[in-house]
């Protein structure tokens, strides 16, 4: 799938577009939002931050409500025990985390069994997020173009029959199949194990993303949004992101101690060898944007599958007209 937008097309959709440049506006607007919102969420994700959580839910307390989304609207929600949301794990780390972000950002996002009959589970804005704000990032283990090339690679990325990799315009993919959060067959998992461990034993590099970093209170629940149903229009749309590495003295380098929150790894080490290296660029992401003010609902993107190849029976295209422009070769090569 690939829900993503062109830079310039997505600027002229925000609100805090100008005139100047729309597409370094944006980018300067995410790269700001990103380093507070993640500057606001690193302190979460170690250890003595879960021991305090824990200590202070077992004192009886609990973050605040924000009081700008208080009393919540969502619907009441239930999984099975452990899943984020559901009533039979109210004190799991996880939703520790996810409550102590909501305090911190005014929302978080979870994982919990979606409105659309039949699709299970999607991903629940709870709390309340403005237009144009990066709700989320689509997590997994990042595959660059020049590692696309061999036959073993794509063997194990394909098929794709739940639509969990995600394809940026300039050719990287996205496999976020791997993020522990993602429901697969006992059979598909040891299949997958068993290849996984013949490319590890191999060649020693490390296929699968890291799960601790896919909390979804760290925003990396991004592959867990829906395709809408024909009722329904696409709330959040997703845009591709590079963080900027801090080699070479990079004046706008991201913060190094802000790229572990950031819920993606490499499949391979970027190398010259096979030309995927780029000093300029740390990792290589997708965002989640919001198309519009958000309060406790379902998120919802455009998968935007690929014309001319069959498609699930539940998928109706958002724009067809809009879908055939994207993935025509001149759109893509124009990038």
């Amino acid at each position: 799938r690939s829900g993503e937008g062109g830079w310039a097309a997505v600027a002229r959709r925000l609100p805090w577009n100008t005139a100047d440049d729309p597409a370094a506006a944006l980018e300067r607007n995410l790269t700001l939002q990103l380093r507070e919102v993640l500057t606001k969420l690193a302190d979460l994700t170690s250890p003595e931050a879960h021991q305090a959580l824990r200590l202070e839910r077992a004192r009886g307390g609990a973050p605040r409500p924000d009081p700008n989304t208080f009393p919540s609207t969502a619907p009441a929600r239930s999984g099975p025990p452990g899943l984020p949301g559901s009533p039979s794990s109210p004190s799991s780390l996880r939703d520790m985390v996810e409550d102590a972000a909501r305090e911190r950002l005014g929302f978080s996002v979870r994982v919990a069994p979606s409105d659309i009959a039949g699709a299970g589970m999607g991903a629940w804005l709870e709390g309340r997020a403005g237009a144009g704000a990066v709700v989320g990032l689509y997590p997994g283990t990042v595959f660059l173009p020049g590692q696309l090339l061999r036959d073993s690679v794509l063997e194990w990325l394909y098929p794709d029959d739940h639509c969990f990799l995600f394809s940026r315009y300039d050719g990287v993919l996205i496999d976020a199949r791997e993020t522990g959060v993602v429901p697969i067959s006992p059979a598909e998992a040891a299949e997958r194990g068993a290849f996984r461990r013949r490319i590890t034993e191999g060649s020693g590099k490390v296929f699968t993303a890291d799960p601790d970093k896919t909390t979804p209170g760290l925003l990396g629940a991004g592959h867990m949004c829906n395709h809408p149903p024909p009722t329904k229009q696409p709330n959040v749309m997703a845009v591709s992101y590079d963080f900027a590495s801090t080699g070479f003295g990079a004046p706008n380098a991201f913060p190094s101690e802000l790229l572990g929150c950031v819920p993606n790894t490499y499949a391979r080490a970027p190398s010259i060898l096979d030309g995927t290296y780029s000093p300029s660029v740390a990792m290589h992401s997708v965002l989640l944007l919001s198309t519009r003010p958000l309060q406790d609902e379902e998120l919802f993107i455009d998968y935007r599958l690929t014309p001319g190849f069959e498609r699930p029976l539940w998928y109706e295209p958002v724009d067809p007209e809009e879908d055939a422009r994207r993935w025509s070769a001149s759109a893509i090569a124009k990038g």
